[in-house]
């Protein structure tokens, strides 16, 4: 047995059977890991993640939907992360503390 398997054989008009193949053990396995991350895992690189969207119908709809919902929530709390350290940030045109005695 191989890494694809016949799934359906498709015949339109008069010509040739076309077979539709799936992805069976190890390659799939390394696909979903691969997408599951690229969706998952916010990224600098935003063509990255155009990429995992338009893979997106690989996997399961339920597992596509909670990958970008944690996506969501994992950018939720880099925002938060990023509005902490922005508030704990003196006001601009503010006077410097001096420590020198």
């Amino acid at each position: 047995m191989g890494w694809t398997h016949q799934a359906q054989a498709i015949r339109k008009y008069n010509i040739k059977p076309q077979r539709l193949l799936r992805l069976c053990g190890t390659p799939f396995f390394s696909l979903y890991d691969w997408l599951s991350d690229l969706i998952c895992n916010p990224m600098r690189e935003y063509t990255q993640f155009e990429a995992g969207l338009s893979l997106l119908p690989v996997l399961p709809p339920t597992d596509a939907a909670g990958l970008l919902e944690q996506r969501c929530e994992r950018i939720e709390i880099e925002l938060a992360q990023a509005r902490a350290v922005r508030e704990m940030r003196p006001p601009p045109n503010s006077p410097l503390p001096c420590w020198a005695q």
